[in-house]
């Protein structure tokens, strides 16, 4: 699968796809991928991955995409866990076809956010919010 790839070596596979890319200028071509990255301002293909599904779950959870939230999440009841007060459920699951899942795959990077980005009301606070703690180093 293209959008979340499930093996460390598709993974690679598609970063290199933008390595390759950022080779293609002829001023940036000498220098390590990294350096590229930083001088384009542009994140890694994984960053991008993690950071959409945690806009999207903020969007199901929110009620902004109109999706019933519980089709895809379980919310947890207890209220003295530690974290934040959106944490979901971690189901556990057999099959390696399910654990691949988005809403499976992307719990424990949610569960794993600070109560900052919560209070959110908007997805750009929530983005903003995001950007804040995870800083330049996200993965």
């Amino acid at each position: 699968m293209v959008w979340s790839p499930t093996f460390k070596k598709d993974e690679d596979l598609l970063e290199k796809v933008q390595q390759r890319a950022t080779r293609l200028l002829p001023h940036l071509r000498h220098l390590e991928y990294a350096e590229r990255l930083k001088i384009l301002e542009l994140p890694t293909l994984a960053y991008r991955r993690q950071r959409a599904e945690l806009i999207q779950i903020f969007k199901i959870i929110k009620g902004i995409d109109h999706l019933d939230s519980t089709q895809f999440f379980d919310m947890v009841e207890c209220s003295n866990t530690r974290g934040h007060s959106l944490k979901l459920k971690k189901p556990r699951i057999r099959l390696r076809l399910r654990q691949t899942a988005f809403a499976e795959r992307s719990i424990n990077t949610w569960n794993a956010q600070p109560e900052a980005a919560f209070p959110a009301t908007s997805v750009n606070q929530f983005k903003s919010a995001l950007e804040r703690h995870w800083g330049n180093n996200p993965l």
